[in-house]
């Protein structure tokens, strides 16, 4: 393991991969992320955000780049101003312990307006988003400069908290559109990663197609189910789940998605038990779009149901009993960074167990995957009861008889199962009350200060540049009687 003297991030190291891990001085390490998004919260929020992720288990933060949010002119670039801060964020990271995955993409998605494109790059002549363009990818490439060159110091040479970079995202699921420009376009990805020559490993995320260069990750509410064919198609990487989705966004109108905690523990148990060593949860914190940062039809909250909620505040008991399931993941790391993935055991039914180590000394996982009944199962010496849909981690040490229990994902401590509601929750208004609805009052601009005159109507995004929703409409309708 990494010295005990070593404060990293702090004093320079180095990364690598291998197919049992990310490597941080050369040691394969379990690394357990969560995704906040310093955009979607305050600067006076991060460092608290950061805390509460350490103390909830994490090791890691993850965080998209976002194009239109740091150069909204084109050329004129801010890393600076309030939310905007990329590099107080990072160093906030690394101040705290924390490793971080940069998503730049830049194309992120993220309900996110315009999925982070600025508005100007629509301008750009003869640009094709996200395909072999050679306007599109000029601009692409200038500004991932920019941001490797503001977060150079971050890099792991320095000491800084940046383990992996992001180029693209999920574009797997577009390429097709494509055709041969989609994998032009894919292929040039790898290309223009490798070519800034940044200390550490670039990944793609969904990204079905090979690509020199990058690891390809996995996103969605479950990803064991990939891993057989991921480790024959890629026997030099690690396997890295960089979403894993414990909720849901919001749009306008919708119910407020949310997912049972034991299904988010039983699908990130399993991922571990099948070879998993890095997940990263989208979200951890979703925090707010403020002003005109989501995308279409997306509410102002981003809450995400994530484990620390929208204002900061732990999310009990979700934040609770992931925080328990990633201590004993972290504590037990050296037997599955240490040992090759296991070959499942079945146990009869629909059970199986994946043993990282010895007959003498061990990490299992016991999987139950019937979703209506329990099974009782002989495991080394013991009768156990496997609750339908769970999974079961066991720990047997040098000299002990028998196994012990460490956590079960269907399973709440009585801690978990009284922390009902975080005791700083916020308390429900009864009623809105007329005096507490501010009117805010917007003059209708007149005909001699408008500055376009058309004949027909003008599409919006290019009128207002995208700085503003409302775009005022005066017609005059010639009288030729």
């Amino acid at each position: 393991g990494l010295k005990a003297s070593r404060k990293v991030p702090g004093e320079p190291y180095t990364v690598g991969h291998s197919n049992r891990g990310l490597l941080i001085d050369d040691v394969p390490r379990v690394l357990a992320t969560g995704a906040i998004h310093y955009p979607r919260s305050t600067p006076a929020m991060w460092d608290s955000l950061m805390k509460k992720a350490k103390a909830g288990g994490l090791n890691t933060i993850d965080t998209y780049v976002f194009w239109n949010l740091h150069e909204p002119r084109k050329g004129h670039y801010d890393f600076a101003t309030d939310r905007a801060n990329l590099p107080l964020f990072l160093q906030l990271a690394q101040d705290n312990g924390l490793f971080v995955v940069l998503r730049i993409g830049p194309y992120v998605c993220a309900e996110w307006n315009y999925g982070g494109f600025p508005q100007w790059l629509r301008h750009e002549p003869e640009v094709v988003f996200r395909s072999y363009s050679e306007s599109f990818m000029v601009n692409m490439k200038r500004f991932i400069g920019e941001v490797i060159r503001v977060t150079r110091k971050y890099m792991p040479e320095h000491g800084g908290p940046i383990i992996a970079l992001q180029i693209e995202n999920e574009y797997g699921d577009h390429q097709w559109w494509f055709g041969k420009d989609g994998n032009r376009y894919a292929d040039w990805c790898g290309a223009t990663a490798s070519s800034f020559n940044v200390t550490v490993p670039w990944i793609m995320c969904r990204q079905y197609y090979p690509v020199a260069g990058v690891i390809p990750t996995q996103n969605d509410f479950y990803c064991d189910q990939y891993l057989e064919e991921y480790h024959e198609k890629y026997p030099e990487f690690p396997d890295m789940w960089t979403e894993m989705w414990p909720a849901w966004f919001q749009r306008w109108g919708e119910a407020a998605p949310h997912r049972p905690i034991e299904d988010i523990s039983y699908a990130v148990a399993k991922w571990f038990a099948y070879g998993g060593t890095y997940v990263s949860y989208y979200m951890y914190q979703g925090g707010t779009n403020f002003g005109r940062t989501s995308g279409p039809f997306i509410q102002t909250s981003y809450d995400y149901d994530g484990f620390l909620d929208e204002y900061g505040l732990e999310n009990w008991p979700k934040y609770l009993h992931l925080r328990d399931l990633h201590q004993v993941l972290l504590d037990n790391a050296h037997f599955i960074t240490g040992n090759p993935v296991p070959k499942p055991q079945s146990l009869g039914r629909q059970a199986r167990a994946f043993v990282y180590g010895s007959r003498s000394e061990y990490l299992a996982f016991l999987i139950n995957t019937a979703e209506r009944s329990n099974v009782t199962v002989e495991f080394d010496g013991l009768d156990l009861e496997l609750h339908r849909w769970s999974v079961t981690l066991l720990r047997k040490r040098q000299g002990d008889l028998y196994p012990e229990t460490l956590y079960n994902t269907a399973t709440l401590s009585s801690m978990v199962r009284q922390a009902t509601e975080h005791p700083a929750g916020f308390r429900t208004l009864d009623a809105i009350t007329p005096g507490s609805i501010r009117e805010l009052g917007v003059p209708l601009p007149k005909s001699a200060d408008m500055s376009v005159h058309a004949t027909r109507p003008l599409e919006q995004m290019s009128v207002t540049d995208d700085r503003t929703d409302y775009l005022w409409y005066r017609t005059t309708v010639p009288n030729y009687c």
